[in-house]
């Protein structure tokens, strides 16, 4: 594919608007080089924004004071307007115009123009042969643009006339559409201006290009006596000067929406390129006006896209989920696990057998055991610590008993808690069975019988007293040591040796028996500070667990508030992935861009490999993605979407409005094209039906390369003002003298449309 070089001339707000979409479609095919884009425009914003992209900007500037003087030279200024500085036309057509023809530009935008082509050229270095395409894109409904244009065509006309290579201009303008206007009850949409201004465009586009026939060239146009450098008083046209002309419908209700405005810009754009790129034009050389329609096939890589990532969010939902799950058991089986650990204390401690069986609970009965059989290495040495022995046998018993506790349960606190309950159980029956209190009281029987009543009094175990067992104990002990005494002072007394007498027999006897009890009351107090340190160990630990167990319940809590928070994210990614399945399931249509359904979905969901850079329809299809079936009736679609968007009438006195099929395509998907959609294939003759009567003819395919869609182009002719376009119903209007515009269009009346005629002279 051979482009030629190509300067596009925004004019006004619209034209220089296309202008960005333009620059993006020829930069992505690295064509850059090749074309030169021009924005010319009455506001220096619009020039602003556009500067970024655009080669060369032209601001057309005129004051107030020179409209004045023009105003009873010029014929077209039928009113005194009244200008605001860089606040371009306000609609106003005629003073479009005058933004050409003022003193200030006629001359200047000649060498501009000329300028600019030779420019395009020569950074080319273009053999003199080859031709330049030259594209003026303006709007029809508007002031600045639609004022200019003829006389922007005539210029550039003159500007060509001293370049060595051919050059050939093509227009594209947009205007509002007036589908079956003389069928509405209410009136049309939008400003009704736009559509007066555009039905005057119109009525001197005919003449200008000779569309009925009654053109007599050369036409001229009257030209600005005091513009610096023009030597003549008009300006002479003597042929039409478009290769072809381009009407885009613009709906008023929607040209304010962003996505709306962008496919507008982008039907032109792409026009643009199609027209500029085709090899054989010669369908489009013939110097017609056309209307054009376009629609875009496009893989549907971002519902795909959209599918894939809600699939993969209620993947990472469904594992977060599983893990939130996992860890409220975790913590439940923790909290059991304490429980019942606190419930098995209390049958140790109460010296009953825990009634639960091993299915029951989930303490493994080996814990309990381990615990109790390391109370067999207890001491009761004076130098022993128990809460030493506590602290070092949990971290002995933790390591050998690991595995068997389950998940977030704290093994050391709880093999503490287990090894203080077993000890103070054991201490406790320890104490109960301790033969101290018998011993006592056989020494007591032995030795004091003459305290007996006193003894009864005083015992621990007689109702109402106040005594403890210790105190009883140490009473007894105190009492044995003063019988001692008396026995001693008795055998010292006596004559014979003390062992020799019954009294020394007797503080032998009784001195040991009372070294014995001393002992055991000894042993017996080390059990009872062994009791009483267990007993705190016990109700530490005990604390601690019952803390700790708070703290599990108040994370369960906080675990099912997320659970319920993400299992509500897990349903609206499952309703968003079921709403966008959906989608992807059938034709899905958006303004002029249709996707082709998914057949494949899970598949192509799972591995996600296709990204919009890299894929065309085409790899979809061979891939087993889309269905070849699915895509033709896609395509079908996509060629019933493209209706006339000027003319709606069927027939004219031209004949049957006809139509050409413009393609632009990736280039892997030019033999899917040619071989099954535009030459047949099973399945398609639905699809070759409506072609055919739809259009004349498709013409060749054009291939870009940093776009995986395809564009498809209608072009229809011949568009008639005053037979076949709704505008006709206007014309018709206009030209009756008993009946008044406004009836159709509201608040824009008949003479108001006169004055916004800009080129008087083509059209009386």
């Amino acid at each position: 594919m051979n482009t030629p070089p190509v300067l596009v001339v925004g004019i006004g707000g619209a034209g220089c608007s296309v202008l960005a979409s333009v620059a993006e479609l020829v930069s992505q095919e690295g064509l850059s080089d090749r074309f030169r884009l021009v924005a010319i425009d009455s506001t220096s914003r619009s020039l602003r924004d556009v500067e970024p992209v655009v080669d060369e900007t032209y601001h057309l500037n005129v004051d107030q004071e020179a409209v004045a003087d023009d105003y009873t030279s010029l014929e077209y200024l039928r009113d005194q307007y009244e200008i605001i500085p860089d606040a371009g036309t306000s609609r106003r057509r005629p003073l479009g115009r005058y933004l050409i023809d003022s003193a200030a530009d006629t001359a200047g935008l000649i060498e501009f123009f000329q300028a600019s082509i030779s420019s395009l050229i020569e950074s080319g270095e273009y053999d003199s042969s080859e031709p330049v395409y030259v594209w003026v894109v303006n709007s029809l409904s508007g002031g600045t643009g639609s004022g200019a244009m003829p006389l922007t065509a005539g210029l550039l006309e003159a500007s060509s006339r001293n370049i060595d290579n051919p050059v050939e201009l093509f227009g594209v303008g947009s205007l509002p559409r007036l589908d079956e206007l003389d069928h509405r009850v209410q009136k049309p949409e939008g400003e009704p201006v736009h559509y007066a201004n555009a039905y005057t465009a119109l009525a001197e586009i005919r003449r200008l290009m000779d569309l009925d026939g009654e053109t007599e060239y050369p036409l001229e146009f009257e030209v600005n006596r005091r513009a610096t450098g023009v030597r003549v008083d008009s300006l002479s046209i003597g042929e039409n000067p478009f290769s072809g002309y381009w009407l885009i419908g613009v709906n008023e209700a929607e040209r304010l929406r962003a996505s709306y405005f962008n496919h507008v810009n982008d039907l032109i754009s792409r026009l643009i390129y199609y027209v500029s790129s085709i090899e054989d034009y010669g369908w489009f050389e013939q110097g017609t006006l056309y209307s054009a329609a376009g629609a875009t096939l496009e893989p549907p890589f971002e519902d795909l896209e959209e599918y894939h990532e809600a699939r993969q969010a209620l993947g990472r939902l469904e594992t977060e989920l599983a893990a939130l799950r996992d860890r409220r058991k975790s913590l439940q089986d923790a909290d059991r696990f304490i429980q019942d650990v606190l419930e098995v204390s209390h049958d140790i401690s109460s010296g009953r057998e825990n009634e639960k069986t091993a299915h029951e609970s989930p303490v493994d009965d080996s814990i309990v055991s381990a615990c109790r059989r390391e109370v067999n290495i207890l001491s009761l040495d004076e130098t022993y610590s128990v809460d030493e022995w506590v602290a070092d046998r949990a971290e002995t018993l933790a390591a050998e008993l690991d595995g068997r506790f389950p998940e977030q349960v704290p093994e050391s606190l709880v093999i503490r808690y287990l090894l203080a309950v077993s000890a103070l159980d054991w201490t406790r029956s320890e104490l109960a069975s301790h033969s101290l209190t018998q011993y006592l009281e056989q020494l007591e029987d032995r030795w004091l019988p003459e305290q007996q009543d006193e003894r009864d009094e005083r015992h621990p175990d007689i109702d109402d007293t106040e005594t403890t067992f210790s105190e009883w104990a140490e009473a007894v002990l105190s009492d044995l040591q003063a019988h001692e005494m008396e026995l001693r002072r008795d055998a010292t007394d006596s004559v014979f040796p003390t062992f020799l007498t019954s009294h020394g027999q007797q503080l032998a006897e009784l001195e040991r028996q009372r070294r014995r009890a001393e002992s055991m009351s000894d042993e017996y107090a080390r059990l009872e500070s062994m009791e009483s340190t267990l007993v705190t160990q016990r109700e530490r630990t005990r604390s601690k667990l019952i803390e700790y167990r708070d703290t599990l319940e108040k994370e369960r809590a906080a675990k099912r508030a997320e659970w319920d928070r993400v299992q509500q994210r897990w349903t609206r990614h499952a309703q968003h992935r079921s709403q966008v399945r959906d989608r992807l399931e059938k034709i899905r249509v958006r303004g002029a861009r249709l996707y082709p359904p998914v057949d494949s979905l899970e598949t192509e969901a799972d591995t996600a490999p296709w990204t919009a850079d890299e894929c065309s329809l085409a790899t979809l299809v061979s891939a087993d993605v889309v269905d070849r079936t699915a895509l033709l009736e896609t395509f079908e679609r996509a060629v019933l979407t493209l209706d006339e968007p000027v003319e709606d009438l069927a027939e004219s006195t031209y004949g049957i409005t006809s139509g050409r099929l413009g393609i632009i395509a990736p280039e892997t998907d030019r033999e899917l094209l040619r071989g099954e959609v535009l030459h047949g294939s099973d399945g398609t003759d639905s699809l070759l039906r409506e072609l055919y009567y739809r259009f004349e003819a498709v013409d060749e395919l054009v291939h870009w390369n940093h776009d995986t869609a395809i564009f498809l182009l209608a072009c229809y002719r011949p568009v008639s003002l005053e037979y076949t376009s709704e505008f006709g119903t206007v014309h018709e209007y206009f030209q009756d003298a008993e009946d008044d515009v406004k009836s159709l269009l509201g608040s824009v009346t008949d003479s108001e449309i006169d004055r916004r005629f800009a080129y008087p002279e083509l059209v009386q």
